[in-house]
């Protein structure tokens, strides 16, 4: 992911004035765009998407429940009708 795509998703999945500062934040919020990004591209199936990034479906469903990651969420944003914004809890 390059660092323009980085800063980009960043932006859509923290509301504005919310930027991440720390590098904990930071972290947290690449791990999230990197989470969403897997289940929309494994068509939400959190069993192929813990294959694919090489975790337990176990530290999938933690991961997604600290990153406050919705898979209703992910859902609409793939299915076009709604996409995640800024604000939006995910």
């Amino acid at each position: 992911m390059s660092k323009t795509s980085l800063t980009a998703g960043l932006r859509k999945v923290t509301p504005v004035g919310l930027q991440p500062r720390t590098l904990p934040e930071i972290m947290a919020a690449y791990e999230r765009i990197v989470i969403i990004q897997a289940l929309q591209h494994n068509d939400c199936s959190r069993a192929r998407t813990a294959g694919s990034l090489g975790v337990s479906r176990r530290y999938l469903y933690r991961r997604m429940s600290i990153l406050k990651i919705d898979l209703q969420v992910v859902t609409r944003g793939r299915s076009g009708r709604s996409k995640l914004e800024p604000g939006e809890e995910g």
